[in-house]
């Protein structure tokens, strides 16, 4: 937590993910991140670019739950989750709240 401090939540995450098999499941990928979020204030939830996942994040990211997309393997996918980031308001405390690696 030093680093989280040090640089006020724009640094020192520890990115956590829920299990994969429930990838497909809203309401698990949620409870699952709010539940890793418990863990620590420097948590950054895992959340894969799933129909799913995408819709997860639609719920987290106004909980200023920090996010690293993952599973990224289509240009499709990048521009679902770009359009989806900047779709949602968000209440960050400074920090950001989906990126590509918290």
């Amino acid at each position: 937590m030093p680093i989280y401090y040090k640089y006020k939540g724009q640094h020192g995450y520890v990115s956590i993910q829920g299990d994969p098999i429930n990838d497909e499941d809203v309401d698990l990928i949620v409870k699952e991140s709010l539940d890793n979020r418990k863990l620590g204030e420097n948590i950054c939830c895992k959340i894969p670019t799933t129909h799913a996942g995408i819709k997860a994040m639609e719920q987290l990211v106004p909980r200023g739950v920090p996010l690293n997309a993952t599973e990224i393997f289509a240009i499709s996918q990048m521009i679902s989750i770009s359009t989806t980031a900047v779709s949602l308001p968000r209440r960050t405390n400074g920090a950001r709240t989906i990126t590509g690696g918290c």
